[in-house]
């Protein structure tokens, strides 16, 4: 209490002697700059910084010796949290993979020279094909998680030798 006083006082001795020719005003300005940015993981990732395991995309158990189309959606894992600044201008770019051959996708069965093909789309219609390392854009219009869209589809001709079929893709995300 006593500091309180001491301030008053000090201060009413000063408008007693400036008085009448007033204080002089100054301004000055208060500012901030958000830019567009993502984090993943609460973090902002360093250039090339790879961050872990996306998710999967799996097609499921299909019979040997049937033939027909089968579809697929990413499920991303909850190790990834991906968040974007609204409006951030966010491209997706996926690779090859490992059994790519002259641009087409390809899952291999384990230890053998046998494959199937698959293609990649970024939406659940099937009409906005993911081609090979070619940018797609991912619109971000909240700061609320992002999924990525990548959808799958596979045809599976009749006759195929049975096991697991496998391929690892990379994704790269620019912003």
């Amino acid at each position: 209490m006593w500091r309180s006083l001491i301030w008053v006082t000090a201060v009413l001795s000063l408008e007693g002697v400036v008085g009448a020719q007033g204080l002089p005003e100054q301004s000055f300005v208060v500012r901030a700059e958000v830019v567009a940015g993502c984090l993943v993981n609460q973090q902002m990732p360093a250039m090339h910084q790879t961050v872990g395991m996306l998710g999967s995309l799996d097609f499921g158990v299909l019979p040997g010796l049937s033939r027909g189309q089968v579809q697929a959606v990413l499920v991303q894992s909850l190790d990834i949290f991906l968040q974007c600044t609204p409006g951030t201008p966010l491209q997706m770019r996926i690779d090859g993979g490992q059994n790519v051959n002259s641009g087409q996708r390809r899952v291999r069965l384990a230890d053998t020279q046998r494959y199937i093909a698959y293609q990649l789309y970024a939406d659940a219609g099937l009409q906005q094909a993911i081609g090979v390392n070619v940018p797609t854009a991912i619109s971000v219009v909240s700061a609320r998680p992002i999924e990525l869209p990548i959808y799958g589809q596979m045809v599976v001709p009749s006759g195929v030798y049975p096991g697991s079929y496998l391929d690892t893709l990379t994704v790269v995300l620019e912003w």
